[in-house]
């Protein structure tokens, strides 16, 4: 059943005589009626609005607002096309649409591509170029060109000869003018731009002077709009009088020796600042947590972080300070001792591992994570030590750089070294194979605890089935999950799963740590909340905003309130 006009022009002039507001009554058609109505003047003021702003910017999509962005933005149309969108040199070779689209994107042009798109081509060709968008330029350059090649048969360098120059290399714009005048190049009714565009048309850089380059450009437009046959340029000949002289060869500067401190300093500055070496350490070079690289995985290491420098000199520096081994104290001993202080105070303060320093110090509410301004402002007066070097240790201990630190990531605490006297062991095994040789009768012995009772399919070849010696030797019988088996990208595809899990644990963490330092003030604003929201009857509707509702009708009916009234509908779309 349809309401009645009356009804629907009833905001318009409400009467305050009624009990209930118009939104009570048990008629919900001409509230509808109205939510209609204002969602189409909703869209029409934002389409409005829209299209003001594009227009304002000159980005609405046509010809006109794209000509007026190049000359904002370059100074002219000619040399903002053939700067930004042509895809050759010279700016006078056809664009396809996908060469279109992606130099808008570069350009920052924010308008509606795809019109002007259309509008350029007008819908049928498969390119444009720079005469379909001033026509006008298009005519202005064919007079100039013809001019050009009337008076001079040799094209743009034979009459930047003839060019009055206060400078041998540039031409300013008076000097331009000068020069048509005076070679009778200027039209009697003018051309159909004025002089300062085609000046600008071969200015490019847009510096106020041309040079012999920016002028040939006037022998491709020829060439190209009035079929005029490119000018071969000239070569430059050579007297027998004149003595030709060898350049001297490049001066090779030796490269700065790197040092260990220029190495920390580098992954200090890519990594987060004082520590970073050793999340650097965790994250990109000992990948596989053994506590000691190679020299092969000390150059895959430094390519991974980014290092250009020679790293075999920087791995025989670290090897020397390291005591035979490329580890991490050799690295950042500063950073080492501040781990190996932290624990040590760790575990005399609460008299057992660090993990049970974390569950009564540092996370005694149980909330599973503690952020980098409570382990910089707790644990100073806790531990007795600085918050620079506690900020070393926060910032080894959580490699993915979240700015939280969880349980789990303290047993770093725990493997810290403990891995180096196995990688010992594993290159004195390996060192008898690599100088012994495929012929030797050596027997080779393999690090304990690399090998597994399994076989795999692949360990039967097409030859023979594998016997327990070859096992021995062959890297077939090694575990999968095996250091020594791990390639760094299986590594790298662990580290990142982690860091994955991470982010997506600290949603709900993150908010129970800051439940648990705050949990009074919460606690009262809760209870304040359910104070003022309390509800007063199981069948009201306004369980949260009644008050707010009651203040509204209650002025409604005082007469308080004006109406607004709907502004006119100037397009006709039935606004009453």
């Amino acid at each position: 059943m349809a309401a009645p006009k009356s009804a629907i022009k009833s905001r318009s002039e409400p009467s305050f005589s009624i009990s209930v507001p118009s939104c009570a009554e048990p008629s919900e058609s001409v509230r509808w009626e109205l939510q209609r109505k204002d969602a189409l003047q909703t869209r029409y003021r934002l389409k409005k609005k829209e299209r003001e702003r594009l227009d304002f910017h000159g980005l609405a999509g046509d010809v006109r607002g794209f000509t007026a962005f190049l000359t904002h933005r370059y100074g002219s149309i000619c040399r903002g096309w053939r700067t930004g969108v042509a895809p050759d040199e010279m700016g006078l070779a056809p664009v396809l649409q996908s060469d279109f689209f992606m130099a808008m994107h570069k350009m920052g042009f924010t308008g509606n591509v795809l019109s002007l798109w259309k509008e350029l081509t007008h819908g049928a060709k498969e390119s444009c170029w720079l005469g379909d968008i001033d026509h006008k330029l298009q005519r202005g350059l064919d007079q100039l060109a013809a001019g050009l090649f009337k008076s001079y048969k040799g094209g743009a360098r034979q009459a930047w000869e003839e060019v009055p120059k206060a400078w041998a290399s540039r031409m300013n714009y008076a000097e331009f003018v000068q020069w048509m005048e005076e070679q009778a190049i200027t039209r009697p009714r003018g051309f159909a731009v004025s002089e300062r565009c085609l000046f600008d048309a071969l200015d490019i850089k847009g510096v106020g002077t041309v040079t012999v380059e920016d002028f040939c450009f006037l022998d491709h437009w020829a060439h190209k709009r009035l079929k005029k046959p490119l000018p071969v340029q000239e070569t430059a000949t050579t007297s027998r009088w004149d003595t030709v002289s060898q350049p001297l060869p490049p001066m090779v500067k030796s490269p700065k020796k790197q040092t260990i401190k220029d190495f920390r300093s580098y992954l200090e500055t890519q990594f987060g600042g004082p520590g970073g070496a050793g999340r650097a350490w965790r994250v990109a070079m000992d990948v596989k947590g053994r506590g000691a690289l190679t020299l092969g995985e000390f150059g895959s290491a430094c390519r991974a972080v980014g290092w250009k420098s020679d790293h075999v000199e920087l791995f025989r520096l670290l090897k020397a300070a390291g005591q035979g081994l490329v580890r991490f104290r050799a690295l950042d001993p500063e950073t080492a001792e501040a781990l190996v202080k932290f624990k040590d105070e760790a575990e005399s303060k609460c008299r057992g591992p660090v993990l049970d320093f974390w569950a009564q110090v540092m996370d005694p509410g149980d909330a599973g994570a503690m952020s980098r301004s409570e382990f910089l402002k707790d644990l100073p007066k806790v531990l007795g030590m600085a918050p620079e070097t506690l900020l070393r240790v926060f910032n080894t201990l959580d490699p993915t750089n979240t700015g939280w630190l969880a349980a789990t990531e303290l047993q770093y605490l725990e493997t810290f070294e403990m891995g180096l006297a196995d990688f010992m062991a594993d290159q004195e095994h390996q060192a008898p194979l690599l100088l012994a040789g495929p012929a030797s009768n050596a027997e080779p012995v393999l690090p304990t605890g690399v090998l597994g009772d399994f076989k795999v399919p692949w360990q039967v070849t097409n030859r023979k089935v594998l016997s327990e010696a070859d096992l021995l030797v062959s890297p077939l019988g090694r575990q999968l999950w095996a250091p020594h088996r791990s390639s760094r990208s299986f590594q790298q595809r662990a580290l990142e799963n982690s860091h994955m899990l991470k982010h997506r644990w600290l949603n709900e963490t993150v908010e129970d740590r800051c439940l648990y330092k705050n949990f009074e003030p919460v606690q009262t604003m809760r209870s304040d909340h359910s104070r003022v929201f309390r509800k007063k009857r199981k069948d009201f509707i306004f369980r949260t905003s009644h008050e707010f509702y009651r203040k509204g009708v209650n002025r409604f009916r005082r007469g308080e309130v004006e109406p607004n009234p709907l502004p006119p509908d100037p397009l006709g779309l039935g606004f009453s």
